[in-house]
């Protein structure tokens, strides 16, 4: 039987041996170092699958579908509540909101066919803006607000939220 570090040191000597082939490279005694043209290969390697992976199973249409339907949920959620005699006032109201609005997005996830961690992140993040920013809408149109929202709610956010501004105050009043 042969010695095995011999069959390796023929193994090694046929691969240098190849040295035309462009196919790949051996590196044979590196000091542990990466090289920087692989190092950055491999980070925009897993920055891809990153982005991969946050928005798989999702069809150009399905972006702003999510947005919006995470959106409505949360408008949705507390329209009924602010017509349900008021339900919920500060953050008892803004839990209440918080538990419609999922419960919506779970329902809208079906209905739309929306699939995945990315669409479900969209879905949030569109709840999230609507959350922190209806009392922007409210300034900018408060005629529509009153319109559809009772007027008592809609004076209440004019007056104890500031324009042009992130606040979960509006949904708790």
């Amino acid at each position: 039987m042969r010695d095995h570090q011999a069959i390796f040191a023929e193994r090694l000597a046929r691969i240098a041996a190849q040295a035309g082939n462009t196919n790949g490279a051996v590196h044979i005694g590196m000091d542990g170092a990466v090289p920087a043209a692989v190092a950055t290969q491999w980070r925009q390697g897993m920055a891809g699958r990153l982005v991969a992976a946050a928005v798989d199973g999702l069809s150009p249409w399905s972006v702003p579908a999510a947005l919006f339907s995470g959106a409505a949920a949360m408008l949705v959620a507390h329209l009924g509540r602010s017509w349900s005699f008021g339900l919920g006032q500060g953050m008892a109201g803004i839990l209440f909101d918080l538990s419609i609005a999922l419960l919506v997005i779970v329902l809208l996830r079906g209905v739309l066919r929306l699939r995945g961690s990315g669409a479900l992140a969209l879905q949030l993040t569109g709840a999230a803006i609507v959350a922190g920013g209806l009392h922007n809408a409210v300034h900018q149109w408060p005629q529509v607000f009153a319109a559809v929202f009772p007027p008592a709610w809609t004076e209440t956010v004019l007056t104890a939220t500031q324009p042009m501004t992130v606040s979960l105050g509006a949904l708790g009043v």
